[in-house]
């Protein structure tokens, strides 16, 4: 092809990369959202007054794992791992269903190469405002 790259082939291009990322991205808050979570339940345990009778060696812990547990809440609420995990997987399956649209759609028809050029872009633009705060 004359040193250019035709649009569709371009289009496939960036969706392959577009799914690539929104995997790292779910992945990466994935990790985050269940980190968060377990640790919530552990030092929430931990801080639980019935527990500390029962272990004797963390009951001088227990501020400590209380000012924990507030400031696991308080970033989990202010980042948001799950809205932000859920979001990027979501994405991962829109971008491999116009993917595999794509497929379909005959190079001559302009038309449809820059339908769903706009999805994936609006795609694009709905992912980096949900997992950027």
């Amino acid at each position: 092809m004359n040193g250019t790259t035709d649009p569709l082939t371009k289009l496939k291009t960036d969706m392959d990369e577009a799914v690539a990322y929104a995997q790292g991205r779910s992945k990466v808050w994935a990790g985050v959202y269940y980190a968060t979570r377990s640790a919530l339940i552990i030092f929430s345990a931990l801080t639980s007054a019935q527990l500390i009778g029962a272990l004797a060696w963390a009951a001088s812990w227990q501020p400590a794992f209380a000012l924990v547990v507030t400031m696991l809440a308080a970033f989990d609420a202010w980042l948001k791992p799950g809205d932000k995990y859920r979001a990027a997987y979501i994405a991962v399956d829109d971008f491999n269903q116009i993917r595999q649209e794509i497929e379909f759609i005959d190079t001559a028809d302009k038309a449809s190469v820059q339908a769903k050029l706009n999805e994936y872009k609006q795609l694009t633009t709905k992912l980096s405002a949900a997992v950027f705060p």
